[in-house]
């Protein structure tokens, strides 16, 4: 097994910003946007061609409840009291499914009020620990995890082409195709990784087949759409890439499905090499899946 960066968990930009809310929002607020996470929210926003979330976090941080703060301090208590024992389940799960001698690297930021419960950006994760997803439930959070440092093992052998930089039909189904294979890959590594008991959207839709099968619909009426686009296509259609993948979940869904379609007929090894081999490589094992199968 490959040696791994340390995994640090980073509470502090979040801790000043709930204080400040506790002391009765007096004033200007703690210093929050050249912090960290918020950087790297600007920066994962412009990559996938959406608004600056400064603004929302700006009217959340206003808008706060102030009695839900003692929930939100315990729930970060207890993500940061279970971190080791996280780690290390977690880290031999995610080199199973990673090609040897791949690095899990990475930090963990928390922080308040951002418009995305979590994504993950140059190496490290950010987390609103405020967002309604998590209910304060540290495990929803941990399995989570698992998805988020998943990613980051993916990138270190397939970079993804920013939707909002592609310039033809053909690229934008190729940045596509690469969201499908990662985030497809992350959420069925996180699901075969999640507790007893622990039911998530994503792993609902997955094993509903009506589900499925509209997500499948989905995936090929948008590539069919990218083959015959034209250049004043382009804007609509990433819009529509966002949606598919923010409300509809089919990059998600989709690839999951692949990949346990694989693993069950080709093997963890199999699907493994699909992550050297790109995504066209992921898609194709997954149609021979379906013939063999």
């Amino acid at each position: 097994m490959p040696a791994d960066d340390p995994i640090d968990f980073d509470a502090g930009a979040m801790n000043r910003i709930l204080a400040w809310i506790d002391r009765g929002a007096a004033g200007e607020p703690p210093e929050w946007r050249q912090e960290l996470p918020y950087r790297l929210a600007r920066e994962q926003a412009q990559w996938s061609g959406q608004p600056n979330p400064d603004i929302e976090v700006e009217r959340a941080m206003r808008a706060a409840d102030r009695e839900s703060l003692p929930k939100t301090a315990a729930f970060v208590r207890e993500i940061l009291a279970g971190r080791e024992r996280f780690l290390s389940d977690a880290l031999p799960h995610l080199h199973g499914y990673l090609p040897a001698g791949t690095p899990v690297r990475g930090s963990v930021a928390l922080a308040a009020f951002l418009p995305n419960y979590a994504f993950s950006m140059n190496y490290t994760i950010v987390v609103s620990v405020t967002d309604p997803f998590w209910s304060n439930r540290a495990d929803r959070l941990f399995n989570l995890l698992v998805h988020e440092l998943f990613h980051n093992g993916y990138i270190q052998h397939q970079r993804g082409l920013s939707p909002a930089e592609t310039k033809t039909g053909a690229e934008l189904a190729k940045a596509f195709l690469w969201q499908v294979q990662n985030e497809g890959l992350a959420t069925y590594v996180a699901y075969r990784a999640r507790a007893a008991g622990l039911v998530l959207n994503d792993y609902r839709l997955l094993e509903e087949h009506v589900e499925v099968d509209r997500r499948f619909a989905s995936f090929h009426s948008f590539l069919r759409d990218c083959q015959s686009a034209a250049p004043a296509d382009l804007p609509r259609l990433r819009a529509r890439l966002w949606e598919e993948s923010s409300s509809g979940r089919v990059p998600y869904v989709v690839g999951a499905v692949m990949a346990r379609a694989i693993e069950e007929t080709a093997g963890t090894a199999a699907l493994v090499r699909t992550i050297v081999a790109g995504p066209e490589s992921f898609v194709a094992a997954f149609e021979k899946s379906r013939s063999s199968g």
